[in-house]
């Protein structure tokens, strides 16, 4: 992958930290055998652990292991690499970003990070649970630029039935077909209703 100018809404050395996600997937998976071990651990017993994991950039990301975002921040300070890399390239200080299904904040907080005072960033999240962390992430790295909206973005206004997962288990909270068999957390699933607009109307 060819490296990209660092955004100088980034300093050099978080850039210099930031060309690590070039690695490979299995060399960042041994990298660190004491928290693949802990989120293996939990996750087979059910437990969940609180966590506070620096990011590459010198925010932090509140969350839960062994949920799944938050435990590959907390092995690699972290997400999804190709996109993580898109916002790095493209995004500019002043720009606005709307992050819809923002879930705990990565993305939200990696862009107030790069667009800085004179930009925005609209994060929006329809379930109240995933809503509340995303709130503590943005409180606890005093973020500014930053609007948050407890919704659902949708083609019309209306009310949506959400299947409500455990926190840990966040990412699988949909109003469309069950997912989370491979966990085994599709039974007696609690339904909750969640406002619902176009993207257009809550912008």
């Amino acid at each position: 992958m060819n490296h990209l100018h660092a955004p100088t809404a980034l300093g050099y050395t978080d850039w210099l930290a930031a060309q690590r996600l070039s690695a490979s997937r299995l060399r960042r998976f041994f990298a660190h055998p004491f928290k693949n071990a802990l989120i293996g651990a939990l996750r087979k017993t059910g437990g969940k652990m609180r966590v506070a994991a620096p990011l590459f950039w010198q925010h932090r990301f509140n969350g839960f292991i062994p949920e799944a975002v938050t435990s590959l921040v907390w092995r690699h300070a972290f997400y999804e690499q190709a996109t993580t890399y898109f916002l790095l390239k493209h995004l500019k200080p002043g720009d606005v970003f709307v992050d819809i299904g923002a879930h705990f904040g990565y993305f939200t907080l990696l862009a107030s990070s790069i667009v800085g005072d004179t930009g925005k960033v609209v994060a929006i999240e329809a379930m109240p649970a995933t809503f509340a962390q995303l709130q503590k992430n943005i409180a606890a790295n005093a973020l500014t630029n930053v609007t948050a909206r407890n919704m659902a973005a949708y083609s019309s206004a209306c009310t949506l039935h959400f299947k409500h997962f455990d926190p840990v288990y966040s990412s699988l909270n949909t109003c469309g077909e069950v997912r989370g068999v491979l966990e085994g957390k599709t039974k007696n699933v609690p339904m909750i209703d969640v406002a619902a607009m176009t993207a257009d109307a809550m912008l």
